[in-house]
């Protein structure tokens, strides 16, 4: 059908006093060709009815209207198939410039010249049609905690997830922790981890298809529209052995953390006895006890020494937000294994933020941590 276009221009709100309306309305029929051109008192809803009444009556396919601003009567609506541009001629050129003035009189023109031009340039916006139906099913790639929490919490919703662990056991750092710092009050007491409950809930939950020793090889398409390929771990390059193709609609990235490797700093890696606290915290999971590695034998004391390769410029300039409270955690395990042990922590700041700080008393008033 062939564009035809209306232009509207309001005289109301001090808009016909400043500028010469006819002088307007010629702009848009003699040298637009405007084949409908129409003033109206104001912009209130009767007028903007009889604005309807006239693009179904005269057939327009594309309006222009001259008036106040738009977000006074964002609220109306005219006919979906019909492209509507709105300027505030009041606003823009009336209450910025003197009226009457010559110059006042060629920015409406202009402004009226701009509007125009862009409704004939327009075309009716086609909403983007799928060739194929949106997936539903959710991609966590990840089994850690934050990883089986989004799997298991997706499930429940009633989605299906496909969960992928690069590793051959699910859990992530959490499943290697002997013990969890506080989560509930008073915030004093260790607790356990509850990981296997986590892993048990994921693996027995009928939405969720969980792929061990399995890493993504490649993620396309967009959302709603995934096309994805599992890799066997450690052969996770594009073209490699294909584990699984499948698509999903969305994608949680859930691939946690990586425990620093702070070499020859403090010795470490130099000196046997010099380990990381993810190094302690596994030993203590598997031994129930904590031993110096040179030796085998028991420890009877220990030096924590914070911010080992954090907040320093030549490692990491930020702060892991963890190891404070890692270390008062750790100093409890020596603690409890040993009432005559003794725990030493070096810091220039211990930093246990909100509810951890009540934590941290406790770990303050034991006798055997300095």
């Amino acid at each position: 059908m062939e564009d035809k276009i209306g232009v509207f221009i309001c005289t109301g709100y001090g808009i016909g006093e400043a500028l010469d309306i006819e002088a307007l309305c010629k702009i848009a029929t003699d040298e637009y060709k405007v084949p409908f051109c129409k003033t109206v008192d104001s912009c209130e809803k009767p007028h903007l009815e009889a604005i309807n009444a006239d693009i179904k009556s005269e057939e327009l396919t594309k309006v222009v209207i001259a008036g106040i601003s738009p977000r006074f009567y964002t609220q109306e609506t005219f006919p979906e198939d019909v492209i509507v541009e709105r300027f505030a001629l009041r606003e823009h050129v009336v209450w910025c410039q003197p009226p009457g003035d010559e110059d006042t009189q060629m920015m409406a023109e202009d402004y009226l010249r701009m509007y125009i031009t862009k409704v004939q340039k327009m075309e009716p916006v086609v909403p983007f049609q799928l060739e194929e139906t949106i997936d539903k099913t959710v991609l966590v790639v990840g089994g850690g905690v934050a990883g089986l929490t989004a799997a298991l919490e997706t499930a429940r919703t009633g989605y299906d997830v496909r969960l992928v662990e690069k590793s051959d056991k699910l859990g992530g750092w959490l499943a290697k922790q002997h013990k969890s710092i506080p989560t509930k009050p008073p915030y004093r007491d260790l607790e356990e981890t509850n990981i296997d409950k986590l892993i048990a809930d994921v693996e027995g939950n009928s939405r969720i298809k969980v792929y061990r020793s399995a890493v993504t090889g490649s993620i396309s398409g967009a959302p709603g529209l995934f096309d994805v390929t599992l890799n066997p771990s450690g052969n996770g390059q594009p073209g490699s052995d294909v584990l699984d193709t499948f698509r999903v609609g969305a994608v949680v990235q859930a691939t946690g953390w990586k425990a620093g490797e702070p070499r020859d700093h403090l010795s470490y890696g130099q000196v046997e006895d010099v380990i990381r606290n993810v190094d302690l915290e596994e030993m203590v999971k598997n031994n129930g006890k904590i031993t110096r590695p040179s030796d085998g034998k028991e420890v009877k004391s220990i030096a924590f020494i914070q911010c080992g390769g954090s907040r320093k410029k030549e490692h990491h300039s930020y702060c892991s937000s963890i190891c404070c409270m890692t270390s008062l955690k750790q100093a409890l395990y020596l603690r409890e294994g040993d009432s005559g042990a003794k725990a030493y922590i070096f810091y220039e700041f211990i930093r246990t933020p909100g509810k951890y700080e009540e934590f941290y008393r406790r770990v303050q008033a034991d006798p055997g941590v300095f």
